[in-house]
């Protein structure tokens, strides 16, 4: 059986990623706070990785908090503002 896809959050800040990490644990969302993975983004260093499938739900979480985070899956990036972009376009 293959691994789910992963997804991560990405924050311009580390007190936003620590408040959104907050904010999921309170909800029950299972995640990990990890570093930032350097091919998807340079921003403060750490990032919240989960199942790609709960991406909605993380969103929704982030819009309610509010904390502005990117959705990246590889290669596709899904920003709170309802914009849709792919890295490197």
């Amino acid at each position: 059986m293959p691994a789910p896809e992963r997804a991560y959050a990405l924050f311009e800040s580390h007190t936003d990623g620590m408040r959104l990490h907050a904010a999921l644990r309170k909800a029950g969302v299972p995640h990990e706070i990890c570093p930032t993975p350097r091919d998807l983004d340079e921003s403060c260093g750490i990032a919240l990785r989960f199942d790609a499938e709960r991406s909605a739900v993380v969103e929704g979480i982030s819009r309610e908090c509010p904390v502005p985070v990117r959705i990246v899956r590889r290669g596709r990036t899904t920003n709170t503002d309802g914009g849709d972009a792919v890295k490197g376009a």
